[in-house]
């Protein structure tokens, strides 16, 4: 079945209250499709009333995962379909930076779909390595999902570039050398 995943802690800022309420969108496109969440935080409880008042069997189709340990992360983005990332500005203005589990989806070859916020708009290039919606704009970012489910051959063209992107300019030999030339100017 294909799989939506998005991984981080369950706090405001990481937009899941978003995903969850606007997952109808690429649910009912996509009937064998589901959401996963992976991760813990003081969130959890309000997901879980939003899941289960999802109509019919879509509530079914959401998993939390819990806390996934790093060793396993690898193994559970190779098997997403699409990476989701729906930061937004909490109700207090913190915003995610650069989350390091965005790289690891890249790397991984998974083709994402992100938030306008943060370090995720550095890292992808609407249209060619992945997906940026607006922050907060749910109807987007559910249709922005269903579009990729409905296209393997762009979800794969994204994956490579992402994870092309990731190998050239994001390893540790990569970073340091940029910060090498920082230094040096």
């Amino acid at each position: 079945a294909p799989i939506v995943l998005a991984v981080g802690r369950l706090v405001e800022k990481k937009g899941f209250e978003v995903l969850v309420n606007h997952a109808d969108a690429f649910l009912a496109a996509h009937p064998e499709a589901e959401l996963w969440i992976a991760g813990e935080g003081s969130n959890r409880h309000l997901l879980e009333r939003i899941i289960a008042a999802k109509p019919g069997e879509l509530g079914a189709r959401i998993k939390l995962l819990g806390l996934i340990s790093y060793s396993r992360l690898p193994d559970l983005l190779r098997l997403a379909t699409v990476f989701v990332l729906p930061s937004i500005h909490d109700s207090k203005g913190n915003q995610d930076g650069m989350p390091a589990v965005l790289l690891e989806a890249m790397s991984c070859g998974v083709a994402a779909v992100v938030t306008d916020i943060g370090g995720a708009r550095m890292l992808i290039e609407d249209g060619k390595t992945g997906v940026v919606v607006p922050s907060g704009d749910g109807p987007r970012l559910g249709q922005a999902i269903a579009d990729l489910l409905s296209d393997p051959e762009r979800r794969s063209a994204f994956g490579l570039a992402a994870s092309s992107l990731v190998t050239s300019e994001y390893t540790w030999k990569a970073m340091a050398t940029q910060l090498d030339h920082v230094f040096t100017e």
